[in-house]
């Protein structure tokens, strides 16, 4: 085997070798773009509740309505901290989660990202803590106006 033939078996290995690390790296950019989309559509649902309490917070007292919103396919459930009851039996991280961050009034379960997965919304005001199950990426909330607050069933 010449010189010449030795030099291009090295250069047809780095070039399969540089192939498979784009490969790699091009498959995990997919993967984060695919996060990064739950994540803005979890934002997304927080911000579109938000508004619709607001909304709800300067109606007459007793206006309720059935409202449907997004939630990322991820989560089996929109949870509400109130006054009192409890939540289901959640994975050890979603519990933890839900202990330390008590001002925190509305969540999506199970939480892997606090900062994107929990919020503390102002006018809503629960008396009991309950989740409401998320199917197929909705889930049907009634905001119910109590005179001075908000509350969800």
């Amino acid at each position: 085997m010449s010189k010449g033939q030795l030099q291009i078996i090295f250069i047809w290995i780095f070039v399969a070798l540089v192939a498979v690390f784009v490969f790699i790296y091009g498959i995990k950019m997919v993967s984060n773009i695919t996060n990064l989309g739950e994540d803005v559509r979890a934002a997304k649902f927080f911000q579109d509740f938000e508004k619709r309490v607001n909304e709800f917070y300067y109606l007459d007292e007793g206006s309720q309505k059935t409202e449907s919103f997004l939630v990322p396919g991820w989560a089996e459930y929109v949870c509400f901290r109130g006054n009192s009851g409890s939540f289901p039996k959640f994975d050890e991280t979603t519990q933890i989660f839900i202990d330390s961050n008590i001002g925190k009034n509305v969540f999506l379960a199970p939480i892997t990202n606090p900062e994107v997965h929990m919020k503390s919304v102002k006018l809503l005001d629960n008396d009991n803590s309950f989740c409401v199950e998320a199917t197929g990426g909705n889930v049907d909330i009634t905001l119910i106006n109590s005179g001075g607050k908000v509350n969800v069933q």
